[in-house]
């Protein structure tokens, strides 16, 4: 059911042009994919998704919330080198937000941190947590 309200919001999204809002349709249905129905192969399609233009392949850079959902769908497979290195281009995509972004209210300076930590508590490393958070 989420998956449909999603959807049409994704359509709605692409219909007006709006890169923020498609952006934050896909994350939710990631949110779904990971945490409602604990796919994580599922929630990595999307965020692949989330991270291309509608139908044209070029990177968007005005998305890096969508990508911070790639670590986590990594850690919840346990995959510690494939997590960490898309630890490392999340942290690459959020240090290039700014003020002017359209999505500039969905991030926080935290973020990250918190992103990090969290993968590393699905990877059962809570020491390497703890410092991170």
């Amino acid at each position: 059911m989420a998956h449909t309200y999603f959807d049409q919001a994704l359509r709605a999204a692409r219909q007006l042009r709006d890169p923020a809002a498609e952006g934050v349709a896909l994350l939710r249905k990631s949110f779904v994919a990971l945490y409602g129905e604990r796919d994580p192969r599922a929630g990595l399609e999307t965020d692949h998704a989330s991270s291309r233009g509608h139908n044209r392949g070029e990177p968007r850079p005005d998305r890096p919330w969508p990508s911070c959902m790639r670590p986590r769908h990594n850690a919840m497979l346990g995959q510690l080198r494939e997590c960490e290195q898309a630890l490392s281009r999340a942290q690459a995509r959020f240090d290039q937000i700014t003020d002017n972004d359209t999505a500039i209210d969905l991030h926080s300076p935290a973020q990250f941190g918190r992103l990090a930590g969290s993968c590393y508590l699905f990877l059962n490393d809570a020491r390497r947590a703890q410092l991170i958070l």
